[in-house]
């Protein structure tokens, strides 16, 4: 019957997502490192990191990635975008010489890999 096959095919999206129904959304975590690293306003940094996160919604390999290391990624993909358009970037705290989100535990290949992941979401 078709509430069979819908009890069924919920049971298999279950399984996928591990039953693993909490959702955890990386734009609250862009103002959150924006507002503890930025020293200028990053009004515009921030609006682009969204547009990036909002655009990864629609992308699966890009969700493969924890909120921490979205958010990070996120964010140096506006600031290289800033950048490439000329246009002024805010200047982020480097935490001595070292990158900035290093300081937060995300690696940078896996933050690499993600924002590959950011770039084919939005092309």
């Amino acid at each position: 019957t078709a509430k069979e096959k819908l009890v069924a095919t919920e049971q298999q999206v279950l399984r996928m997502l591990r039953f693993d129904c909490l959702v955890s959304h990386p734009h609250r975590a862009v103002a959150v490192l924006l507002s503890e690293i930025a020293q200028d306003d990053n009004r515009e940094l921030l609006s682009i990191a969204w547009k990036y996160l909002n655009q990864a919604i629609f992308y699966a390999p890009a969700l493969r990635h924890d909120v921490l290391t979205l958010a990070c990624a996120s964010i140096e993909c506006a600031q290289t975008r800033l950048a490439n358009e000329n246009r002024c970037q805010p200047s982020l705290n480097k935490q001595g010489k070292t990158h900035w989100w290093l300081t937060y535990g995300v690696s940078d290949s896996v933050l690499q890999a993600c924002i590959h992941e950011l770039q084919r979401s939005v092309s």
